[in-house]
C-alpha cells in the first residue's frame, strides 16, 4: 500500500474514533475522557465538575489549534492555487500571442503602403524547406540587371523601344509585365523570334492587337524577358521599360515563378518571393498612382510530370509555396487601393475524376507542355479570361463614372483607378 493510501486509512480511523467519543453522551450530557484518551468507545461514567472543566478547556485549545491548522492549510492552498492560476494565465497569454502573430503573418505586409516599408529583416525563412539553409536566394528588394547576358541586354533594349513607341502612340489599353511567360506570348525568347512559339503570337494578336486586320477589343503590349525574377523586372522598370509617356488603362503583372528557383535545386521560400512581387507592385503604384494594377496569380507549375504535388514529400512542393504567395497577394490587393487580384489557377489546373484533394490535381500537357509555360491553347484560354475581366473592369468604371456624374458618390467612396479609367475612356486624360 502506498503512503497516500496509508494516510487515507489513518485519517478515516481517527475520524471514526472521534465520532464514537463525541456521539457517546450520558444522561448528564458529559463525555467519557478515558474513552477519548484511549480512542475507544468506553462505558459512560459520571464525571466530576473539575474534570468536565478540564475537558472543556482542552476542547477549546484543540479547537483553536484546529483553526490555526486549517488557516495554515487554507493559506498554503491559496498560494498553490494562486501559482497554478498564474501559470495558466501565462500559458494562455503566450498561446494568444502566438495565435495573433500567426494571424498577422497570414496577412503579412497588408499594412505596407510604400515600397520603403518592406524590410528584408522581416523574412523568417529564406528556403522553402524551413529546415534548410542551402537555397540560393537573393535580396528581392535590390534591383538587379542581367547585362552580362548578351541576349538579355538586347531583349531589354527591345522592350524599352516597344514601351516608348507605345507611349508615343497613346492607344495602349493594357501592358503585361513579367518573365518568359509574358515574353513567350509574343513568340519571343530573349527578344528573338522563336519559331516554336509562332502560334502564341497569333493568339496574342487576335486578342490584343486592334490593327493588322484583327478585331481585338483591346490593344496590348507584352514586356517580358525569359528567366527574369522580381528584382530583374524591378531594374527594368527603373531603367526604361516604364517611360513617362506610357499610360495604359491597366497594368497586368505576372512575376514570381523564377524566384522560387530551379527544380533541381533547393527552392526559395514564399516569403522571399512575396516580398519581391510586392516590391514591384509598389514601384508601379508609386510611378502610376491612379492607374489600376491587376496582379495575376502565379501560374501552376509541376515538378512531377504534371502532378502539382509529390506524394509523401517531406517538404512542401513549389506549387504549395506558390499557393501561399497567391493567397497573400490576394489579401494584399483586397486591402490596397487601385489593385485587383486575378486568379488564373483554374484555367491551367484540372482535378482527377471523383477526387477533391490537391494531391489529385494536375496540369494538362495540352495547356502546358513543359508544365511551366502555356501552350498556344493555354494562352488562348488565359487570354480570353483576361479579356473578359477587362470588360468587367471597364463596365465597373462606367458605372462608377455614372454614379459620380449623377452625384450619387463622393470622393471618399470613389475607386480612384476606376474613375481614372472612366476619364481615360471619355478622353478627359
Amino acid at each position: 500500500m502506498s503512503n497516500y493510501d496509508e494516510d487515507d486509512e489513518q485519517e478515516e480511523q481517527v475520524g471514526l474514533l472521534s465520532s464514537n467519543v463525541l456521539d457517546d453522551e450520558d444522561k448528564n450530557g458529559t463525555y467519557n475522557s478515558k474513552a477519548r484518551a484511549n480512542g475507544k468507545k468506553g462505558k459512560i461514567e459520571p464525571l466530576e465538575i473539575d474534570e468536565v472543566e478540564v475537558i472543556e478547556n482542552m476542547s477549546v485549545v484543540e479547537a483553536k489549534d484546529n483553526r490555526q491548522k486549517r488557516g495554515k492549510n487554507d493559506y498554503e492552498s491559496s498560494i498553490v492555487s494562486g501559482c497554478r492560476g498564474l501559470f495558466i494565465s501565462i500559458v494562455l497569454a503566450i498561446s494568444l500571442s502566438l495565435w495573433l502573430w500567426s494571424d498577422q503573418t497570414a496577412k503579412v505586409y497588408v499594412g505596407v503602403q510604400k515600397y520603403h516599408e518592406l524590410r528584408i529583416g522581416d523574412v523568417k525563412h529564406w528556403c522553402l524547406d524551413k529546415k534548410s539553409t542551402f537555397c540560393t536566394c537573393q535580396n528581392p528588394l535590390t534591383p538587379r540587371h542581367r547585362i552580362n547576358h548578351k541576349m538579355w541586354k538586347a531583349a531589354h533594349y527591345g522592350n524599352v523601344r516597344e514601351a516608348t513607341m507605345a507611349g508615343e502612340m497613346g492607344n495602349t489599353d493594357v501592358v503585361f509585365l513579367g518573365d518568359s511567360i509574358i515574353e513567350g506570348w509574343r513568340g519571343l525568347s530573349f527578344g528573338k523570334v522563336n519559331p516554336k512559339k509562332e502560334l502564341n503570337t497569333r493568339v496574342f494578336e487576335k486578342l490584343f492587337a486592334k490593327g493588322f486586320g484583327h478585331n481585338a477589343d483591346f490593344e496590348g503590349l507584352a514586356l517580358g524577358i525569359s528567366g527574369d525574377k522580381t528584382f530583374n523586372l524591378l531594374w527594368r522598370l527603373q531603367n526604361g521599360e516604364l517611360p513617362d509617356n506610357l499610360h495604359p488603362k491597366i497594368w497586368w503583372l505576372l512575376i514570381g515563378t523564377n524566384d522560387f528557383g530551379h527544380d533541381d535545386k533547393p527552392h526559395c521560400s514564399p516569403e522571399i518571393v512575396l516580398m519581391g512581387v510586392l516590391r514591384v507592385i509598389e514601384e508601379l503604384r508609386a510611378a502610376r498612382p491612379h492607374t489600376l494594377i491587376v496582379v495575376n496569380s502565379i501560374l501552376p507549375r509541376s515538378e512531377n510530370g504534371g502532378a502539382v504535388t509529390t506524394p509523401d514529400a517531406k517538404i512542401p512542393t513549389v506549387w504549395e509555396g506558390m499557393l501561399e504567395v497567391n493567397r497573400k497577394l490576394k489579401d494584399y490587393c483586397s486591402n490596397h487601393h487601385n489593385l485587383r487580384y486575378f486568379d488564373a489557377t483554374s484555367i491551367f489546373l484540372r482535378q482527377k475524376e471523383n477526387t477533391k484533394g490537391i494531391d489529385d490535381q494536375y496540369i494538362p500537357d495540352s495547356l502546358m507542355a513543359d508544365y511551366v509555360h502555356p501552350t498556344h491553347k493555354g494562352y488562348q484560354k488565359w487570354g480570353e479570361a483576361i479579356v473578359k475581366e477587362m470588360h468587367n473592369i471597364i463596365d465597373a468604371s462606367q458605372a462608377q463614372g455614372k454614379k459620380h456624374s449623377d452625384g450619387l458618390s463622393t470622393e471618399d467612396t470613389d475607386d480612384d483607378a476606376l474613375m481614372y479609367l472612366f476619364k481615360q475612356e471619355k478622353g478627359g486624360i
